[in-house]
């Protein structure tokens, strides 16, 4: 293998841990965004008060997110929670536990317990097919193979 060949190589698998790492870190984003209200918010009983209805990450119709209004100090919130479903999870009128911040009641997200796990997995996941990407590349450029042949 030439040293043209293995500068595609080098910068394929460059490529490859650039792709990967913004990935890992859209999830690690994701996982932290989900677990910080679970972990460092305050918790209060709100209202499913609707359902919006959109359009399903397939293309399909339809799948839809409780609207959920809760009141902290006298001052009333609503918010649209991010877990979309079809059917939906939750009823007009239900009662469901809010994870809020303290600081910014705004930011509030219906209590799901451990969802910020699938994130964390995911980025699991990405690391270690990065890893063995980047095992199996240094091989095949150590052995002097070209990572396309």
């Amino acid at each position: 293998m030439g040293c043209l060949e293995r500068l595609r190589s080098g910068c394929l698998l460059v490529g490859f841990n650039l792709l990967f790492i913004f990935f890992i870190a859209l999830f690690l984003y994701f996982a932290n965004r989900d677990y910080q209200p679970s972990q460092n918010g305050a918790s209060v009983i709100g209202t499913v008060v609707g359902l919006d209805e959109s359009d399903s990450a397939e293309g399909g119709c339809c799948v839809y997110s409780p609207i959920v209004e809760f009141t902290v100090t006298g001052q009333t919130y609503t918010f649209d929670s991010s877990n979309a479903s079809d059917p939906p999870r939750y009823d007009v009128g239900e009662q469901v536990e809010v994870l809020y911040d303290p600081n910014n009641p705004q930011r509030a997200e219906v209590a799901d317990g451990i969802f910020w796990l699938l994130w964390a997995g995911l980025a699991a996941l990405f690391v270690i097919i990065l890893l063995g990407i980047n095992v199996w590349g240094g091989i095949r450029i150590w052995q002097g193979k070209a990572l396309g042949e």
